[in-house]
């Protein structure tokens, strides 16, 4: 992979889902990642939609309790020196326009809505385990640093 350290970048959920859990052979790569945004030597951005898609997991996956679970979400986002984006009032419109434009079939419409509120809101770039997801948006560059 380039060097993108000084690329403005989403950091995808998956990336988020293996800092979380130790024992993913992802682990380290993905803590060091966020280690990068904590020291502000890595331009990273989430999407609130990575932080929902992320607690859905570990609620899922995690034996703790809700209560420790959203605690350790809080520290974990509030910790880390990344900017936070939102879907814009036109994402809901660059989604269907997105939409309309990809070739393939079967479109992973979580993947698409990401996609749109990163362009809404000037993010070109994506770390991700699953760089497939966004083949076909030709506005966006996908790197998977695994």
């Amino acid at each position: 992979m380039p060097s993108i350290s000084n690329i403005k970048c989403l950091i995808d959920t998956n990336i988020l889902v293996y800092a979380f859990d130790k024992k993913s052979p992802f682990h380290k790569v993905s803590a060091q990642i966020l280690k990068e945004c904590i020291e502000s030597t890595r331009f990273g951005v989430i999407a609130q939609q990575n932080i929902v898609e992320c607690a859905n997991v570990i609620f899922r996956e995690s034996k703790k309790e809700r209560k420790e679970i959203l605690s350790d979400l809080e520290v974990f986002i509030n910790g880390f020196n990344l900017q936070i984006i939102c879907p814009l009032e036109t994402t809901l419109f660059t989604f269907f326009n997105l939409l309309r434009k990809l070739k393939r079939r079967k479109k992973e419409f979580f993947d698409v809505f990401l996609a749109a509120t990163m362009l809404d809101n000037g993010v070109a770039n994506i770390l991700t385990a699953n760089e497939k997801d966004f083949a076909g948006i030709k506005e966006i560059t996908a790197y998977n640093p695994f």
